[in-house]
């Protein structure tokens, strides 16, 4: 029977720590402009309070939880833990009968719900920890971790290991992990501190998150309202344009009404309706832009286009230039 190793340590010492610990967490989050800065606040807050040679969070996404942030792991490591899912060997994910992803080892175990108290490395708030990996790992089967382990921790050389839970409103969000090479690094106690802290950050990541989800709501509503304006103005600018046009290509209609058949100037006046005609069609852009005219997708003559564009640059362009 695999019995945890207890590291020494005053009570009253822990309570103190974590005191401060819930302090500066509180001042970081009220802090922090973004959602990443709020969280890897908190992170570098466990590890410089604690002590811990590599801490992390994972976070909830699309039915993993890959890490969301990491201290003092190599990132080697990281890479090859990331992702919890479980893949064929096609490289597909697996599922549970219930349509989510198995995901694997005890991160897995705990962020589904599945320990068991009544086994010495299970706390009764659903966290596992370990002070000596290896003795854990020799001393019990798969079957009494409730997983299929990938013993990446222990193989880097972790041996104090703990796993807390993030929860708010009852739902497992995410996973605070603590690990060091040295052993017997927690205690029962120390263990029931970190899941109040856990059960704290777990609120705190999803007011995160919330707030997040809202600023980014809010910035399409503006940017919405920013287009909705720049359209008001289009159409103001549209309707503008096509008046001073409008005026423009009737004057240059007479003009080459009452102009002689062999006159020179018969070529610039038809240049000239035919850029107004044009512009005309920018005009009507721009009103379809501002939802003042009907959009109409139909096919064009490429070479058409570049005449007619080539003949308003000659019109609009210097000589000199």
């Amino acid at each position: 029977m695999y019995i945890p190793d207890q590291k020494p340590g005053s009570t009253d010492d822990l309570e103190a720590r974590f005191c401060q610990l819930a302090l500066d967490a509180l001042t970081a989050l009220n802090e922090a402009d973004k959602h990443t800065d709020g969280i890897r606040a908190i992170l570098e807050l466990v590890r410089d309070t604690l002590g811990f040679e590599a801490v992390a969070i994972r976070l909830a996404e699309n039915g993993d939880f890959p890490y969301y942030t990491t201290e003092g792991f190599p990132e080697k490591f990281v890479i090859l833990e990331r992702s919890l899912c479980h893949r064929d060997g096609a490289g597909k994910i697996e599922c549970e009968p219930d349509g989510r992803p198995l995901l694997e080892c005890m991160c897995g175990t705990v962020i589904r719900g599945r320990t068991d108290p009544s086994l010495e490395f299970f706390s009764s708030g659903g966290s596992f920890w370990s002070g000596c990996t290896t003795n854990m790992l020799a001393s019990t089967s798969e079957k009494e971790r409730q997983s299929t382990t990938r013993n990446q921790c222990n193989g880097w050389g972790y041996e104090s290991v703990a796993l807390i839970p993030l929860r708010s409103n009852g739902e497992t969000i995410g996973l605070l992990q603590l690990n060091d090479r040295r052993k017997h690094q927690f205690t029962p106690q120390m263990i029931d501190f970190l899941e109040r802290f856990g059960a704290g950050v777990g609120i705190a990541v999803a007011r995160l998150k919330s707030d997040e989800a809202r600023r980014m709501i809010e910035e399409r509503i503006a940017q919405k309202q920013k287009l909705e304006s720049l359209g008001r103005l289009a159409g103001g600018v549209a309707h503008d344009f096509n008046n001073l046009l409008a005026a423009i290509l009737g004057n240059a209609e007479l003009a080459l009404a009452d102009t002689p058949c062999f006159s020179p100037a018969r070529e610039s006046l038809d240049e000239l309706i035919e850029a107004t005609k044009v512009a005309g069609g920018l005009s009507r852009q721009l009103l379809a832009y501002a939802g003042h005219e009907h959009r109409e997708s139909r096919p064009i003559d490429l070479s058409e286009l570049v005449e007619a564009i080539t003949g308003l640059l000659e019109v609009s362009i210097s000589k000199k230039q």
